[in-house]
Parts: C-alpha cells; structure tokens; sequence
C-alpha cells in the first residue's frame, strides 16, 4: 500500500486521538513576470497609440507626438476573469493566467 494511502487509511484513528487536520487550497504564482515587462508595456503602448488615433479621427481630428506614457498597473487574473484592481491583481488561484499590462499615454492632438 502506498504511504500517501496508509495516512488516509489511518485518519479516523488520528482524528479520534484528537490530531486535527487541516488543508488550504494550492496557490500558483506566476515567476517570469519580469521577462515579459519590456515587450508588454511596448505592446500595450502601439494599442494606447491606435486607440488615440480612432478616437481622434471620430471627431476629425489627428494624434500628434506622445507627450508622456507612464506604466500602471499589472493585472495577473483567472483566465477570462473581469477583476481589476487600481493597485493591481496577482491571481494564486488558478493555474492558468492572463497578463494584462497598463500604461497612461498622453498625445497631443492636432
């Protein structure tokens, strides 16, 4: 019999001599975060620059030069999940992650 399976064979007899058990749910964490900054915040820059430019354009107007671009926030979520956070999310629960990388750039418009 396998070890793992003698402890759960033997957890009626530890729980009646009074030893308490007690489980907490994995936790996942996702480590190469920083690998990915660089080229995500870049990405997310071109989006912040073609959403300035359909916006612009619905009014008749043109983006000029980008006057500031600051990084915000990571936000590491459940897959499809719709949290968000001013201060950012670090999801543990779930095996599986999406990455959304915030920036705030400011263009001039003509």
């Amino acid at each position: 019999m396998a070890r793992g399976n003698m402890l759960l064979f033997q957890q009626p007899e530890l729980i009646e001599q009074g030893v308490v058990f007690e489980s907490q749910p994995p936790q996942y964490f996702y480590t190469k975060l920083n690998d990915l900054k660089v080229n995500m915040l870049a990405e997310a820059t071109k989006d912040a620059k073609l959403r300035a430019e359909k916006m612009a354009s619905s009014t008749g107007s043109r983006i000029g030069s980008q006057r500031s671009a600051k990084m915000g926030v990571f936000q590491i979520t459940a897959v499809n999940s719709n949290e968000i956070s001013d201060y950012g999310i670090n999801d543990t629960s779930s095996i599986e992650k999406e990455i959304t990388a915030v920036v705030n750039v400011e263009f001039s418009v003509k």
